[in-house]
């Protein structure tokens, strides 16, 4: 039998989550900003990721 996993989300842009609303290595989705928050060790909120679109007339920066 498969498990249901759900995490903490919001579809309004610009919300982040507080330390009272996600435990340490909880996930929060914001899915208008396309944003993955999380609460750190020291009891404070951290972006992990961020989706960022490109522009096509603007390439990508090389990696170097």
């Amino acid at each position: 039998m498969s498990k249901i996993i759900q995490h903490k989300s919001s579809s309004v842009a610009g919300n982040q989550p507080n330390t009272s609303q996600v435990a340490v290595g909880e996930i929060a989705i914001n899915f208008a900003d396309r944003s993955i928050f999380t609460q750190d060790g020291s009891n404070g909120i951290i972006e992990l990721a961020r989706d960022v679109i490109r522009s096509a007339t603007q390439p990508s920066a090389p990696i170097e």
